[in-house]
């Protein structure tokens, strides 16, 4: 019995030397411990559901390859930061407010739309995007917030026509109903099936956020974070001698449904308090409104025989920001011009983000209407 169990424990501790030495290995091999999404989102915050704190650094891979993200502080606000170069409140000319294509996903932070815009408009431009989890009624808390402590003359709102409607309703059940945790790691439990807390889950999440070999593991198998089948999608590719792209069809929304009068509301609500605090602070907001990649390819696939279909966000969305009185450019009709007179690639090739390409036709566009408003 003696002999069984010091076997016993030799094989454990082997067992357990072996763990280390695999820890060791990934992560001197670059493979750190949870994921650098979860890492900037994780932080809940009452005011947008979320904040990233300032401090810290993360290599994120993305799109194209891996890409440099850093966060600070807004002014001496030590708790809550952004993806910019630095600013304070003495030098911010104009602010950009959205979701990831704000943020730069995918993209150096020299190649993002704020950073673009300022140096076509030779001043500074203060990037306050927000990384994923995002809806306009986040845009116009975090204006509320800094809008009057900034000063700028100017405010940029992106309003992707993608999630931004369906994401309102989130974010809105979400202030309703459950705020002790994140409203990122709320939403990623409703979208896996999780319905209620448990042991086991906690201890798989604090294994995978904490040691690279858990890490490792979950990205290639299923430990039951994941309750529901992924939904399948029909994928139709285009490619040609200078583009090369992965669509997907039901990426294209024909009927918004009966939620989607909910969401247009809770969009229309957040516009007017966008227009209000402009009105407040003397700031002068201006939407751009974030068109899909199958939108502003479509003409491509038409051409080759796929039928036309239209989006119906797209068209609620352009609804909703002329009732609510903002000033808006319609990227859409811009990027499908460019792409017509054979422009960059915008958008990467199975991601539905912008190139720097994109980023840069986007500043364009902006700073083009801005100069129109000031005539």
């Amino acid at each position: 019995m003696r002999a069984f169990l010091q076997n016993t424990l030799l094989i454990g501790l082997s067992c357990l030397v072996a763990l280390v030495l695999v820890e060791i290995a990934l992560r001197l091999a670059g493979q750190s411990p949870g994921n650098p999404f979860e890492r900037l989102l994780n932080n809940p915050d009452d005011l947008v559901g979320y904040r990233m704190i300032p401090g810290a650094k993360e290599d994120i891979a993305g799109p194209a390859g891996i890409y440099k993200v850093a966060i600070v502080p807004v002014e001496r606000d030590t708790g809550r930061g952004f993806r910019d170069d630095g600013f304070d409140n003495t030098s911010a000319d104009s602010l950009f407010f959205g979701d990831s294509f704000v943020f730069g996903f995918g993209v150096e932070l020299s190649d993002s739309v704020s950073e673009q815009y300022q140096n076509l408009a030779g001043a500074p431009a203060v990037n306050l995007g927000m990384t994923a989890f995002t809806s306009p009624t986040q845009y116009a808390r975090l204006f509320a917030e800094y809008g009057p402590r900034l000063g700028a003359r100017r405010a940029f709102f992106g309003l992707f026509i993608g999630n931004d409607l369906g994401d309102s309703e989130n974010f809105d059940t979400w202030l309703l109903t459950d705020k002790s945790v994140s409203y990122p790691e709320w939403r990623t439990r409703q979208i896996r099936g999780i319905r209620k807390d448990s042991w086991p889950l906690r201890m798989r999440m604090l294994a995978y956020q904490h040691t690279a070999l858990w890490r490792t593991l979950a990205d290639r198998i299923d430990f039951g974070f994941s309750g529901r089948e992924k939904p399948h999608r029909q994928v139709v590719e285009y490619q040609d001698d200078a583009l090369d792209l992965v669509f997907s069809k039901d990426q294209l929304v024909t009927d918004l449904g009966p939620t989607g009068v909910r969401q247009a509301e809770l969009v229309r609500r957040a516009l007017r308090d966008i227009r209000r605090t402009g009105q407040a602070t003397g700031t002068i907001p201006l939407v751009f409104v974030i068109p899909t990649k199958e939108l502003v390819y479509q003409e491509l696939l038409a051409s080759g025989g796929e039928e036309r279909v239209s989006d119906a966000r797209y068209a609620t969305s352009l609804q909703l920001l002329r009732e609510a009185e903002v000033e808006f450019v319609d990227l859409l009709p811009v990027f499908r011009r460019a792409v017509a007179q054979g422009a960059d690639q915008l958008y990467f090739r199975v991601d539905g983000h912008w190139t720097p390409a994109g980023h840069r036709l986007a500043a364009e566009a902006i700073y083009a209407r801005v100069g129109e408003t000031q005539r």
